[in-house]
C-alpha cells in the first residue's frame, strides 16, 4: 500500500515539473508573438489587453480596471472602459471665457443716466457715437476722456461727481458761440469744456482738447483775427519758453502746442498763462498750416 503511495507521489511530481515550465513558456511565447504581431499603438485599447492576457482569464478584469485608473486617476476602478462621448470632449477643450459668468460684460447695461450721459458726451465733443442708452466700450472710453479732462478719477463710470460736472458744463447743450457760424474759417474755443473747435462756413471740420490760462493768468473771452504767426516762436516774457506752430491773436495769447500738456494733460502745469495750449503736436502743426492770417479766434465760455 504504502509502496503503491509513494508511486503516485512521484509520478505526481514529476508530471508537475514538466507541466510548470511548459505553462510559463507558453506563456511567454504568446506574449512574444502578441507583442511582435500587434503593434501597441494605444495601449490602453481592449483589443490589445485580451491579445496579451488571454492565456490568463483571470486577470483580465484587473488589466481593464487598472487601465481606467490611470486614465483617470481620481476614478473608482470599473469593469469597462467607456469613450467619452464627442459633446463632452469638445467641452473640455473649449477656450475658457475671459467674463466671469457673475461680471456683466460692456454692453449688457442699458439706463436712462448712460443715455443722458452720451448726449451730454456728445455735446462735449468727446463722444460720437449712436445714443443708445448702452455702456459700451466707446461710452466708457468717451467717459474716461472726460475725466481725464477735468482731473476727475478716470474710472468710465458715469458716477454722481463725473455726471455733476458733465451736466455743468454742458448745461446749454454744445452751446457753440453763434461767431464760430459765420462765413470763413473760424477757431471756436471753448473754455468751459476745454476744446477748440474749427470751422468753415458754419460747418465742423475738427476740434481738439485745449487748456486755457489758469487762475491769475486767465485767456481773454472774445473774438479777435490772428495777426502773426511763428513756427519756431519761443516766449521772451516765460524764459525763452517754446511755443511751436504759435498764432497770436491777442496781445501776446496765442494758440501754439504745449509739451507739457502733451505730456501731462491737464495736470502737470495746471493752465498755461494765458495761451490756448494744443497737446496735440501733429494737430497744432495742422493747423498751423492750413490757419491764414486774419482768421478769427472767438474764445468763449458756454456755461
Amino acid at each position: 500500500m504504502s509502496t503503491r503511495r509513494n508511486l503516485t507521489y512521484i509520478a505526481t511530481a514529476a508530471v508537475m515539473t514538466l507541466a510548470v515550465p511548459l505553462g510559463w513558456n507558453a506563456l511567454s511565447s504568446a506574449q512574444s508573438t502578441s507583442a511582435a504581431s500587434t503593434p501597441l499603438t494605444d495601449p490602453t485599447t481592449q483589443d490589445n489587453i485580451d491579445e496579451l492576457t488571454r492565456t490568463l482569464p483571470g486577470v483580465r478584469a484587473h488589466s481593464r480596471s487598472a487601465t481606467t485608473s490611470m486614465s483617470n486617476p481620481t476614478s473608482a476602478p470599473t469593469s469597462s472602459t467607456t469613450p467619452p462621448s464627442p459633446s463632452s470632449a469638445s467641452a473640455t477643450t473649449q477656450p475658457v471665457s475671459s467674463t466671469s459668468s457673475t461680471t456683466a460684460p460692456v454692453g449688457d447695461s442699458m439706463s436712462a443716466t448712460t443715455r443722458e450721459g452720451q448726449q451730454r458726451l456728445t455735446w462735449a465733443g468727446v463722444y460720437s457715437g449712436p445714443i443708445t442708452g448702452r455702456m459700451d466700450r466707446a461710452t466708457t472710453s468717451a467717459i474716461q476722456h472726460f475725466q481725464a479732462k477735468y482731473l476727475i478719477r478716470t474710472t468710465g463710470n458715469l458716477g454722481p461727481q463725473t455726471m455733476a460736472k458733465l451736466r455743468a458744463v454742458t448745461a446749454h447743450g454744445s452751446a457753440i458761440d453763434p461767431r464760430c457760424l459765420t462765413s470763413g474759417r473760424v477757431l471756436c474755443a471753448d473754455q468751459t469744456q476745454r476744446i477748440l473747435r474749427v470751422y468753415v462756413d458754419g460747418v465742423l471740420q475738427s476740434s481738439t482738447d485745449a487748456r486755457f490760462g489758469k487762475p491769475g493768468t486767465e485767456t481773454v473771452d472774445g473774438a479777435w483775427p490772428i495777426t502773426w504767426k511763428s513756427r519756431h516762436h519761443r516766449s521772451t516774457i516765460f524764459n525763452n519758453a517754446p511755443m511751436p506752430f504759435a498764432m497770436f491773436f491777442y496781445l501776446g495769447e496765442a494758440v501754439h502746442y504745449s509739451a507739457d500738456m502733451d505730456a501731462y494733460g491737464f495736470g502737470g502745469a495746471g493752465g498755461s498763462a494765458g495761451c490756448i495750449n494744443i497737446g496735440d503736436r501733429a494737430y497744432a502743426e495742422q493747423l498751423f498750416d492750413s490757419t491764414p492770417v486774419h482768421t478769427v479766434v472767438v474764445v468763449y465760455h458756454s456755461a
